[in-house]
């Protein structure tokens, strides 16, 4: 087996530097923080009322049950807001968000392109595009508030690299999570992959 020399080892990994740093700077570019808007204030609500739900019982929005019934997101985000606040919580929780969904992406790209200017070049694209979609772009991919779609797009996004290697259990995995989180959003990726898989091996019909 081949052995990278040092100084090609070094340059590989200066490469993967400059590729990281110009990503995470586009990254930067098209997500600047917005802070508590959009969606991300209805969710805070629901956050609020797991925190405090006596207090709550009687709002209009909760009185006869809401959409957070479907998802945990509001039981996990609760901690945090109660920790260490408001404010604090949301620009963690959209710290950790992004990450994840970078490096959802990041995974996505290696596992189904080989050579590293094509991994490069959609991650790029991915981020760079315009990211609404629905009527008139209600929504967005890789949302810059914190809402559970950011987190269960980054988990479809790992299912697909999962199915692209084989890793059928790990998928089922990731499709539960996902779908535990937030299952709109979780439902045309699950249906994807499902569709390839048995695309892929006719034994799975």
């Amino acid at each position: 087996m081949n052995r990278l020399r040092p100084t090609e080892q070094n340059a590989i990994g200066y490469n993967i530097l400059i590729a990281a740093i110009f990503i995470l700077s586009l990254w930067v570019a098209k997500h600047p923080y917005l802070g508590i808007v959009h969606d991300a204030r209805y969710y805070l609500l629901q956050t609020l009322h797991a925190l405090e739900p006596t207090r709550w019982n009687e709002d209009l929005f909760f009185r006869y049950g809401s959409q957070d019934s479907f998802s945990i997101f509001s039981s996990v985000y609760k901690w945090p807001v109660g920790a260490i606040g408001i404010a604090a919580a949301n620009l963690l929780a959209i710290v950790i968000g992004d990450g994840l969904w970078l490096a959802s992406l990041g995974l996505l790209v290696c596992s189904i392109l080989n050579r590293p200017t094509e991994r490069l070049a959609a991650a790029c694209g991915v981020i760079a595009l315009n990211t609404g979609y629905g009527g008139l772009d209600t929504l967005h991919y890789a949302e810059p508030f914190i809402t559970p779609r950011l987190f269960a797009e980054a988990a479809v996004m790992c299912g697909f690299a999962a199915a692209s290697r084989g890793r059928y259990v790990l998928l089922s995995m990731l499709s539960l999570l996902a779908a535990a989180i937030h299952p709109l959003s979780a439902l045309p990726g699950i249906g994807i992959i499902t569709f390839d898989s048995l695309r892929r091996d006719r034994r799975t019909w």
